[in-house]
C-alpha cells in the first residue's frame, strides 16, 4: 500500500513538473510581444518663432504587428495655452482631421499626419498634441473596440514680434 501512494506521489509530480515545464516555455521563450501601438509626436527643434510664422506638430504612429485602427473624435489635434491661459485646439481652433478615418498599421512601417498651429499674438505658448483612436484586428471590432487617448509631452515656445 505504502509503495502504491508512493508510485501515485511520483506520477503527480512528474505531471506538474511537466506542467510547470510547458507553462515557462511558453510564457518566457515562445511568449508573443505584446501587441502595442506607439504614438510619437515631433515638434520642430526652435523654440523663438515670429508671429504670423506656423509650427508643425506631427504624429507618427506606428505598430509591432498588422492593426487597424479609426482615428476617433476628436482626432489629432493640439492644444494651445498662450501666457498659461487655454486658447483652444488646433487645427483651427477644432476643426479636425481625419475623423472615423480607418488607418491599416503594418509592422515596419509608420502613419504621420501633421497639424499645422498659426502663431497670431506674441507671447509664450505651450503645445500639447494629444491622438484619439480606437483599436482592433479586424474592422467588424472596431465598432466595439474601446476609444484611447494619447496625450503627448507640452512644448514651450516662445513668439516674438508685435501686431500689424
Amino acid at each position: 500500500m505504502l509503495k502504491h501512494m508512493k508510485q501515485m506521489l511520483c506520477i503527480i509530480v512528474i505531471f506538474f513538473l511537466i506542467l510547470f515545464t510547458y507553462m515557462v516555455y511558453n510564457t518566457i521563450i515562445v511568449g508573443k510581444e505584446e501587441s502595442r501601438i506607439n504614438v510619437s509626436f515631433i515638434f520642430p527643434d526652435r523654440k523663438v518663432f515670429s508671429v504670423g510664422e506656423r509650427i508643425e506638430v506631427t504624429a507618427v504612429i506606428c505598430s509591432n504587428e498588422s492593426k487597424i485602427i479609426r482615428i476617433d473624435y476628436p482626432g489629432f489635434y493640439v492644444k494651445i495655452y498662450r501666457n498659461g491661459l487655454y486658447l483652444g485646439t488646433e487645427p483651427s481652433f477644432y476643426v479636425q482631421l481625419d475623423i472615423f478615418a480607418q488607418v491599416k498599421l503594418i509592422p515596419g512601417k509608420c502613419y504621420r499626419k501633421t497639424v499645422s498651429v498659426p502663431l497670431h499674438l506674441p507671447g509664450r505658448y505651450t503645445l500639447q498634441p494629444c491622438f484619439v483612436f480606437k483599436e482592433a484586428d479586424s474592422s467588424k471590432e472596431l465598432a466595439k473596440a474601446e476609444k484611447k487617448a494619447i496625450i503627448g509631452e507640452e512644448k514651450t515656445i516662445v513668439v516674438k514680434g508685435h501686431l500689424g
